[in-house]
């Protein structure tokens, strides 16, 4: 999934959820490994996004559940 540079935290969340359930529902993986990077994190040098720290909080609350 393309994702703008500079995308913030609230546009992010909500492509995540328009996007993961209906992804894991299509495939129905028996197992999920998740690589929970932070180079979304606007502080990272070589990532293009923008979240906050709580951004990326609630990313990884979300994905865990």
């Amino acid at each position: 999934m393309p994702l703008p540079i500079g995308l913030e935290d609230s546009e992010y969340l909500c492509i995540l959820e328009q996007y993961l359930p209906d992804l894991l529902s299509e495939i129905q993986p028996d197992l999920v490994l998740y690589d929970a990077g932070v180079d979304p994190h606007r502080g990272d040098r070589l990532g293009k996004l923008a979240l906050t720290d709580t951004g990326l909080w609630h990313r990884e609350l979300y994905v865990l559940s």
